[in-house]
């Protein structure tokens, strides 16, 4: 999944800031949730 994709709706439409974004995903991809890739983009385990 392409990062830059779900991140302009996350910070415009929802309201989030990119510091939330960021940290969701890094608490994600801790969690084993996802795995962040090269090129903005993401695996969901």
């Amino acid at each position: 999944m392409n990062l830059l994709e779900i991140g302009p709706t996350l910070v415009i439409e929802k309201s989030f800031t990119q510091d939330e974004v960021v940290n969701a995903l890094f608490a994600m991809q801790g969690d084993k949730v996802i795995e962040l890739l090269d090129g903005n983009r993401m695996r969901v385990l």
